[in-house]
């Protein structure tokens, strides 16, 4: 599975936001976007975990041999990118974020994917 894939491409369009990766199309539309109830700072939580989700892939725990780390249950056994959910054993294959400026229309919306964990005003800064 190796380390998270930073291959994407993202951003606003005229009728919400879009993040091509991996050769699959994520959108969410801006009515999506505006039926999430609260203001812009909930709204913008809710599209990153959204976006989140999209970047994250799922494995039944069952599926791998019985003495396979992910079989161990045993959080330590993971690397950073790696959780597990239940019965699942979940891998980011990138850290992404979305900030939003303005629900527009357009929706106005920068994207960022990193390696590692975006935190903080990322959008104000140039990494």
């Amino acid at each position: 599975m190796g380390t998270p894939n930073l291959s994407f491409q993202g951003g606003s369009l005229e009728d919400g936001v879009e993040i091509l990766w991996n050769g699959t199309t994520y959108h969410w539309t801006s009515a999506d976007i505006l039926s999430i109830p609260g203001n812009l700072k909930i709204k913008e939580g809710v599209l990153n975990e959204w976006a989140q989700e999209a970047m994250t892939r799922r494995y039944l725990i069952a599926e791998y041999e019985p003495d396979h780390r992910y079989r161990q249950d045993d959080p330590g056994l993971l690397y950073d990118y790696e959780y597990f959910d239940k019965d699942e054993i979940c891998v980011i294959q990138c850290y992404i974020k979305c900030h939003i400026y303005d629900l527009g229309p357009p929706v106005n919306v920068t994207i960022r994917c990193s390696r590692e964990p975006l935190i903080g005003d990322w959008w104000l800064s140039d990494g």
